[in-house]
């Protein structure tokens, strides 16, 4: 009877048992009673099961790459159909972002949760187009929340000069907590493929903001709620060669 002497990929927890029971023990196992290293192979499967789950992006373009979470991990993903639609994808459990680029440079951007027991479909076609809010001056260790979900994005350069957080076309609350002094609020418009801010310029807004809700601020009248439109449309292409950490921004860039 062969070994196994590395975990395989499965998509179920039945297809762990198969695994197990019909290709062989671990390397130095035993077939029954379920100890020594035959229930430790099945417990890192069994663990494996339980915290991942099927994605499927239908329509999903050729020769495109899909990146999962703000880490962009590539997950392992293979065709299921035979005309070659359906890309299925093992990906974390829990909503998670979906970043899928196709090979022409567009990108799309979609949220999900999926789990071993509740598989997830996205279309292609559905997926919004990726913006970019650019922020100037955004001090490195910043956490930035779309929505209030820890956000996507990149450095522009090693410079670490501007932010790019990256977010479906559309309205979107976003909020960034720097490591000292104020969080800021914004509602971004996302229209179109960038937009921009400076740090400063949010500060700003957040000092007025704390005011308005204070009653302080010489009687202003201001809105809590400050809505930035797209401050402009850069067709140029974008630069995605960052590599966030879960929350904060990171000290490296992806190559």
């Amino acid at each position: 009877m062969p070994t196994i002497d590395t975990v395989g990929i499965v998509d179920s927890e039945g297809g762990a048992q198969y695994m197990l029971t019909h290709i062989g023990t671990p390397s130095g196992g035993s077939s029954g009673g379920g100890t020594g290293a035959n229930a430790f192979l099945g417990g890192l499967i069994g663990l494996a099961v339980l915290n991942s789950g099927p994605l499927t992006i239908a329509n999903m373009p050729h020769g495109g790459t899909v990146e999962i979470g703000v880490d962009r991990d590539e997950p392992t993903c293979r065709w299921t159909d035979d005309a070659l639609t359906q890309w299925r994808c093992t990906i974390p459990t829990g909503p998670q972002w979906v970043r899928v680029l196709s090979p022409t440079g567009e990108v799309r951007l979609a949220r999900t949760e999926t789990s071993n027991i509740a598989p997830a479909t996205i279309a292609w076609e559905s997926m919004f187009p990726e913006h970019h809010y650019v922020i100037q001056g955004l001090p490195p260790g910043t956490a930035v929340f779309v929505d209030g979900a820890p956000a996507v994005g990149t450095w522009d350069s090693d410079a670490q000069q501007a932010w790019h957080v990256f977010m479906p076309q559309g309205s979107h609350a976003v909020r960034l907590v720097p490591p000292t002094g104020a969080v800021a609020l914004v509602t971004v418009q996302a229209q179109g493929p960038m937009s921009s801010a400076t740090w400063a310029s949010l500060q700003t807004l957040s000092v007025q903001q704390r005011q308005t809700a204070e009653g302080g601020g010489n009687g202003w009248v201001l809105p809590v709620v400050v809505t930035l439109g797209a401050a402009a449309i850069l067709w140029a292409t974008l630069k995605t060669d960052g590599r966030p950490t879960k929350e904060r921004n990171p000290s490296r860039r992806r190559r």
